[in-house]
């Protein structure tokens, strides 16, 4: 187990790399991990002390906002340990994970929470074809 005081990017960059996943660190210190079902990112949350893996992808411009979120509400029923939402004005559905390291550290558990909120959001996205585009945005295009 690594402390969470010495918990870095490289460190996860390594165990990544360890588990063979294709990844790119990127400028602002996050982690893009192409090499699942879905790619996603990973961050560090120091105040939170905890690790977030995040995604998002297209909804339909044609879509109906009532069907999203039902079809939200669906997702966040099923699957408990990825929180769903969307934003309708920007057309794009969310998943995020939140893998908590204030005791420290373990790859194991991890790299678990890795293939756990990959399979979880290409689930959602699967039940949810008729609203969801299949094309992947910038993280960092919701962030600018």
């Amino acid at each position: 187990m690594i402390a969470f005081a010495d918990l870095n990017t490289e460190i996860l960059a390594s165990t990544l790399q360890t588990a063979a996943y294709d990844f790119v660190i990127e400028t602002d210190g996050m982690i893009y991990v192409r090499s699942e079902q879905v790619p996603f990112w990973v961050e560090i949350d120091m105040p939170a002390k905890k690790l977030i893996l995040r995604t998002h992808w297209s909804i339909r411009p044609d879509a109906l906002e009532l069907p999203i979120l039902r079809f939200i509400n669906r997702c966040n029923g099923f699957c408990f340990s990825v929180q769903f939402w969307s934003d309708y004005a920007l057309e794009r559905f969310y998943g995020a994970y939140t893998v908590p390291v204030t005791e420290g550290f373990v790859s194991r558990d991890f790299l678990r929470a890795v293939r756990e909120f990959a399979n979880s959001f290409s689930l959602a996205m699967r039940f949810g074809l008729a609203l969801i585009k299949w094309r992947a945005v910038s993280w960092k295009m919701l962030r600018n």
